[in-house]
């Protein structure tokens, strides 16, 4: 059966009014935050506009990312993710870790994640070294250098940085949507345990449903929701495969599920969309919305969402957010909380992903950023640090 694909507006949202780290409230910023609100109940997925990303960073993404994927398979297999802790590094396209739902799906990926110790998710990537005499097989030519490696690795993490600073963007224009103060989340975003995905979709022929002869029965990548806080993502231009699908029933689909398209647009903007962290924090007032990808052109397609979800030891709380009445603008009014017990990010999304955690702090500097944070709970963690912790990676799902 071919589910209904249609076009419809996505709103860009201006992030502008939050280029300075003035935190007065403006008639712009309420502005940007109203829009911002409507997206997220309406829709799920917003276009935002920033001068911390520009064309060319996102165009040099894309040159890195095609020339990381064609090289050899030898070398894209020496930084395989099953050699990191952390699972980060080179997926091929038998891999079954990084599909996004219980179907396989038809990709190549590559993870970068955070640096540092700050917690268990924090940690070194893997980068592949080239030589010109690789394998000492004197046929083996290689038109990428040890040198070319490099830049592909400043430019991903100049788009890394970027990303980070529009993330921030996003977080404050989205605490004020939800009434709460403008530094409600970014006090919890001093070192977040973001990931990066970079993503090569096979092309194939066929209609929107995957109906079709060969791959086609294989979806790029299968109708899911995102398990973290918040995803920004860049597409590769003129490939659509993105669809999105809708919250508001409409009433001529007699039922069947409606999928609208979010391609790629010009002057560097950005697709964004909240995650099931998102959606606990608000306490279900704003959804993580499902999505999928269909590459049906026939071309290879690349993208690159970004997945920032917050410090580890960030409190999702809904207590001490949307339900909190003592906040300065409460939206929601009072509320039952639908969720009783509070969680640290961190260990919220190992739970997702299906990794073993230990959630004992580190012995380092990092400290959780809770204004309302319980002194006992607090004590009770930092006695627990000394105990080892393990992370385990059994599967990717985003």
């Amino acid at each position: 059966m071919c589910l209904n694909i249609i076009t419809m507006d996505i709103p860009i949202i201006d992030l502008s009014a939050f280029e300075q780290q003035s935190f007065e409230e403006t008639s712009d910023k309420l502005e940007a935050a109203e829009m911002l609100h409507n997206a997220c109940r309406d829709v799920g997925f917003f276009y935002i506009k920033s001068n911390a990303i520009t064309e060319n960073i996102i165009d040099d993404a894309f040159d890195s990312i095609n020339t990381l994927f064609d090289l050899p398979q030898d070398i894209k297999n020496s930084v395989a993710a099953t050699n990191s802790p952390l699972y980060r590094g080179y997926q091929g396209i038998d891999s079954p870790s990084h599909s996004c739902a219980d179907s396989f799906d038809l990709k190549e990926s590559f993870t970068i994640g955070a640096l540092g110790n700050d917690s268990n998710m924090h940690g070194e990537n893997q980068w592949p070294e080239i030589s010109m005499n690789t394998n000492n097989n004197k046929d083996h030519q290689l038109t990428t250098t040890t040198t070319n490696i490099t830049n592909i690795k400043d430019k991903l993490e100049k788009y890394w940085n970027a990303m980070l600073e529009c993330s921030l963007r996003v977080s404050r224009c989205l605490a004020l949507s939800l009434g709460l103060n403008e530094t409600f989340f970014i006090n919890n975003m001093k070192n977040p345990i973001a990931q990066m995905v970079l993503l090569r979709y096979p092309g194939r022929n066929g209609g929107d449903d995957g109906d079709n002869d060969g791959n086609g029965s294989i979806p790029s990548c299968g109708a899911h929701t995102d398990c973290g806080y918040l995803t920004l993502l860049a597409q590769e231009k003129n490939t659509p495969g993105l669809e999105v699908k809708t919250k508001q029933f409409i009433s001529d689909t007699e039922g069947e599920a409606v999928w609208i398209k979010a391609p790629q647009l010009n002057d560097g903007i950005i697709l964004c969309n909240l995650g099931d962290m998102a959606e606990r924090w608000s306490n279900d007032y704003y959804k993580s919305t499902w999505h999928r990808v269909n590459n049906n052109t026939g071309k290879l397609r690349h993208s690159i969402p970004f997945f920032c979800n917050l410090d580890y030891y960030a409190k999702v709380d809904p207590k001490s957010s949307v339900c909190d009445i003592s906040k300065k603008k409460h939206l929601i009014g009072k509320c039952l909380t639908k969720y009783n017990e509070s969680i640290f990010a961190g260990d919220y999304i190992c739970s997702k992903l299906g990794l073993m955690y230990d959630s004992a702090r580190p012995t380092t500097t990092a400290k959780p950023v809770d204004a309302d944070a319980d002194a006992d709970a607090d004590a009770d963690a930092d006695d627990a640090a000394d105990d080892d912790s393990e992370l385990v990676n059994e599967k990717e799902k985003d």
